[in-house]
């Protein structure tokens, strides 16, 4: 792949922003140090959310970044099913791939965006406790847990880094602290 280029990344956070996606937080882009890494922790949610076709990501960005994105992508599964419905057999085949990894880029671009995810939580959390889930696809704080958790589990070899500790740490006080509820 070599460097993007400052225009190959602008395009990347076009495209995201493009397709009418707008993120919560800011990925943790001190932990997506390299060019592909920036890249695909831009275009993670593209596929799923946006529509746009892996093959786009591969002819504008290449085959890493691509690949990148692949793994944080969930397969929507049948189309009868909401997100709501689906959300169980997702995010256990989305382990599935996390757990199997020997890829490091695929940890890191994975932490990235379920620590983003997991500020959005918390500050949420803080303001309407477990209401919060009322406005996910999954409203059962405890299978949100179970998800989290297993994040963690499979995100050991990362257990040294600030993202890693500052992502256990809010887990901890969203699903684990009873003083926080």
């Amino acid at each position: 792949l070599g460097n993007l280029s400052l225009v190959e990344n602008d395009a990347a956070q076009k495209l995201h922003v493009e397709r009418n996606h707008v993120p919560g937080e800011r990925m943790a882009a001190d932990f997506l140090g390299r060019p592909d890494q920036m890249a695909a922790g831009v275009l993670h949610d593209t596929v799923e959310d946006c529509g746009v076709d892996p093959k786009t990501i591969k002819e504008k960005f290449g085959a890493r970044v691509a690949a990148l994105v692949a793994s944080e992508t969930e397969d929507r599964g049948s189309v009868t099913k909401t997100r709501s419905e689906s959300w169980q057999e997702r995010k256990e085949e989305s382990l599935i791939i996390l757990s199997l990894t020997k890829d490091k880029d695929v940890k890191i671009l994975w932490l990235a965006d379920k620590l983003s995810n997991m500020r959005s939580f918390y500050r949420e959390y803080l303001k309407s406790g477990d209401d919060m889930f009322l406005a996910l696809n999954q409203k059962d704080k405890s299978k949100q847990a179970w998800y989290y958790h297993t994040i963690i589990e499979n995100m050991t070899e990362l257990k040294d880094t600030a993202a890693y500790k500052e992502f256990t740490e809010l887990v901890k006080k969203i699903f684990d602290d009873k003083e926080a509820e």
